[in-house]
């Protein structure tokens, strides 16, 4: 009677041992599942991607760097400084962009230039604490054309009827212009505005007169044949005294 249950204390010891040895590889399967989850988060991270053109520019300076027997170091600080150059126009272009935008979300909304420069020149006082000094800004060594950030931006094909209406406006305003130009020449020739003189009550010989018929003394040639002979008499004169 008396060793029924010691036997009983033993079983019972190892059915507590069989349970803990069975949660171990629970809670390192567990484990694992976790770090495998995290490894297939890291794979599927994306890194930042380069723009074709780069890249194609980058290959043609590596190309014609290793044509002139530069050096792979070379080669790679020519093109970090391609790269950061590229990025710097980017950035300058954007800037340009913003302030368009800008420019004229404040002209619709009708704000003053004043207060449209008073507003964007103030920062808080959290963004000045980080804000760059200008003199620790990188400069582009090339220089920057406002409006190139524009020819990237495609245009809008207009529909024919918009076309042919403004071909006709415009036809319509130069023949608007002509007419008025024609109307200030006639009030310039027209000496008076009193109505228009006919034909049949002047002679039959007005403004008919020839260089023949007219008076020797009105003719160029008379006239300076006379002031030729005024100077001979003149020249004389002088030889006398």
């Amino acid at each position: 009677m008396s060793e029924a249950p010691k036997k009983k204390g033993g079983i019972r010891k190892r059915t507590l041992q069989r349970e803990d040895d069975e949660d171990e590889p629970e809670t390192l399967s567990l484990r694992e599942q976790i770090q495998e989850r995290q490894h297939q988060q890291q794979q599927r991270r994306r890194e930042q991607a380069l723009r074709a053109e780069v890249l194609a520019a980058g290959l043609k300076k590596l190309n014609a760097a290793q044509a002139d027997g530069l050096s792979q170091r070379e080669t790679n600080d020519l093109l970090d400084s391609y790269v950061r150059e590229q990025v710097e126009e980017k950035g300058a272009g954007e800037s340009h962009m913003e302030a368009f935008i800008k420019e004229q979300m404040q002209k619709r909304l009708g704000k003053d230039a004043e207060e449209a420069a008073a507003s964007g020149t103030q920062l808080h006082p959290d963004d000045e604490l980080y804000a760059v000094p200008s003199d620790l800004q990188g400069q582009s060594t090339k220089a920057q054309d406002p409006g190139a950030w524009a020819t990237g931006i495609v245009e809008v094909a207009l529909p024919v009827e918009y076309k042919m209406r403004n071909i006709e406006e415009t036809e319509a305003a130069k023949r608007r212009l002509l007419h008025a130009s024609r109307g200030t020449q006639d009030e310039m020739q027209s000496p008076t505005s009193g109505p228009a003189l006919r034909r049949g009550i002047y002679p039959s010989g007005f403004g008919k007169l020839t260089a023949l018929s007219a008076p020797p003394q009105t003719s160029d040639s008379y006239v300076a044949d006379k002031m030729r002979d005024e100077w001979k008499a003149k020249k004389k004169k002088k030889r006398h005294v």
